[in-house]
């Protein structure tokens, strides 16, 4: 009976020492969100992974919710966001986020008219030769890929992906 309790006490030590980041972040968020959205590293935040649409259609939908696109501007927002997705949301999507070069090719900017950096960490660096964004004037909007750990790539506005929405109050 004593080992018995030693193992399930053991078990919770090292059960709770191999807590995700996406989870630290959560707990020590300062976010306060309202349904739809979810506290992610200081941010309110919506995965829809259960409605698609073009780029256009699904701005106009976090809009409808008192949102906007994600602004994905931190290498550990990236790590906490695909912790969220594969351990809470779990299925395989492609997300749109806030950025796009469709007024000015080449001239990637948020939605809020900031400038959006491109390259490594958060765009993903294809082979030694190509890094997205690599799709000149036919591809204009940002999306978050699941084939490539999450990665922003730019692909046309118009194919139909899941949403990443941001709360505009929190």
């Amino acid at each position: 009976m004593r080992h018995t309790i030693l193992v399930f006490l053991s078990l919770g030590v090292v059960g709770s020492a191999v807590a995700t980041s996406y989870e630290k972040s959560a707990n020590d968020s300062k976010a306060v969100c309202y349904s739809p959205y979810t506290a992610i590293a200081d941010r309110c935040l919506f995965v829809d992974h259960q409605t698609d649409g073009s780029w256009y259609d699904m701005r106009e939908y976090c809009n409808l919710i008192n949102g906007d696109f994600l602004k994905l501007d931190d290498a550990n927002l990236l790590t906490d966001i695909v912790e969220y997705i594969t351990y809470q949301v779990g299925v395989n999507r492609d997300y749109w986020i806030g950025g796009s070069d469709e007024n000015h090719e080449g001239l990637w900017l948020w939605t809020d008219g900031t400038l959006m950096r491109t390259g490594v960490p958060l765009w993903y660096h294809c082979t030694s030769i190509s890094q997205q964004p690599d799709g000149g004037s036919s591809e204009n909007c940002a999306v978050m890929r699941w084939d490539s750990f999450y990665h922003i790539h730019d692909v046309s506005c118009y194919t139909s992906r899941s949403v990443i929405c941001e709360s505009r109050t929190h």
